[in-house]
């Protein structure tokens, strides 16, 4: 168990890499309590989830609804395998596949309780699925226990999209972050019991919800083709990476840590794109996040990276893939279902690495929710009783 939580606590702190006092922030807060936690606590723990939940756990909006399944060992991924979300969330991209279709991870999608987004990568990524599947065109998504309260009526034959979040919990009890993080300002032993359990919520799109009317939508912010550009060449010039225009195909090469790009044969937003593309896979590279996975996991987890990168920078790509891509992604994904969910946060890794090296638009922030800048504010302001 400590070699777990000593991943966990390494894992955490890479992932906010890009600010180290946030990431020791976080140790700082449980270095005298967490020894005594480890001799007789299990993985699902106060410790290990919150190393590993924090942004969830901080923001789980629907801590006072009654959740439609819980696990309670979220940390082992058995939400993932045995629950109607993991399920789901596999099904999803592998009916996305099918087509030879891999849409962008989006993160624009509004949670009508408090008209926030969703956290989490995998919650992201099922919402993004599942929007391009059904063809919804409507950002809002409403609770069950929302759609209860105000008597709304489902359409029928409607089916739910299920999403996971974290929440603490003390003698079978739920707490809110504040009461958790109390404990341990104060070193109570109560802090030893406290417990982290995954919620599965049932949320369904304003288009599967009789008389929601249709959404008002702000005016989209567009970037000229200088401004994105730009922004693509302060992402990679960034990475310290180094470029060659010479090859018949865009190839990155990690030995030499070069990536390069045909000359002169590819339209301006079709070099961007490919130009992102071969980021993602230089992001491999031991100097960055130094990620060793096989062909095959490597090739999804930048296919799903750029193409989000992509639809965030407002460079217009068609999410389409080759057909023979999709089959042996789908293959391996049906031989090692787990794949999915670890991959999916590697796709987030890359996705927040690069986003750390994408100048700030006054008008847009294009990093939406970027962990490691706003994780020191988010954590003051829960100790205040946010």
């Amino acid at each position: 168990m400590e070699d777990q939580i000593a991943k966990d606590k390494a894992l955490m702190l890479e992932y906010v890499q890009t600010n180290q006092e946030a990431g020791q922030a976080i140790i700082d807060m449980d270095k005298d309590f967490s020894s005594l936690i480890l001799q007789d606590r299990p993985i699902n723990s106060f410790i290990h989830s919150w190393y590993r939940n924090l942004p969830e756990i901080l923001f789980n909006p629907f801590w006072n609804e009654k959740p439609d399944y819980t696990v309670t060992l979220p940390s082992d991924h058995v939400m993932q395998r045995n629950t109607p979300h993991g399920e789901q969330l596999l099904r999803s991209l592998l009916d996305c596949l099918k087509p030879g279709i891999l849409p962008p991870i989006r993160e624009d999608f509004i949670n009508v309780i408090n008209h926030q987004p969703f956290l989490g990568i995998m919650n992201n990524a099922l919402l993004s699925f599942q929007t391009k599947l059904k063809g919804y065109h409507d950002r809002r998504w409403y609770s069950r226990g929302l759609i209860e309260n105000n008597k709304f009526k489902i359409k029928e034959q409607e089916s739910p999209v299920y999403l996971c979040y974290w929440s603490f919990v003390l003698d079978d009890k739920p707490i809110t972050f504040n009461e958790a993080f109390q404990c341990v300002d104060r070193k109570e032993e109560a802090t030893r019991e406290i417990s982290c359990v995954g919620k599965i919520y049932a949320l369904y799109n304003a288009e599967q919800i009789l008389g929601i009317s249709a959404m008002k939508e702000d005016a989209i912010i567009s970037y000229s083709p200088n401004e994105i550009a730009k922004k693509c060449e302060h992402i990679v010039g960034g990475m310290g990476v180094s470029l060659a225009f010479m090859q018949d195909e865009a190839k990155y090469d990690r030995e030499n840590d070069c990536i390069s790009l045909p000359n002169n044969t590819l339209s301006v937003e079709n070099h961007y794109k490919t130009l992102i593309d071969q980021a993602c896979y230089a992001t491999a590279h031991e100097e960055r996040l130094d990620r060793n996975l096989v062909q095959w996991q490597e090739d999804l987890c930048c296919s799903l990276a750029g193409m989000s990168l992509c639809n965030r920078l407002q460079l217009d790509v068609l999410p389409t893939i080759k057909p023979e891509l999709a089959q042996e992604w789908t293959k391996n994904l049906l031989a090692n279902k787990e794949d999915c969910f670890s991959l999916l946060q590697e796709v987030k890794r890359i996705i927040d690495y690069m986003m750390e090296l994408c100048p700030i638009d006054m008008n847009k922030d294009l990093s939406d929710y970027d962990f490691s800048q706003s994780l020191q504010d988010r954590i003051n302001r829960a100790k205040k009783g946010w």
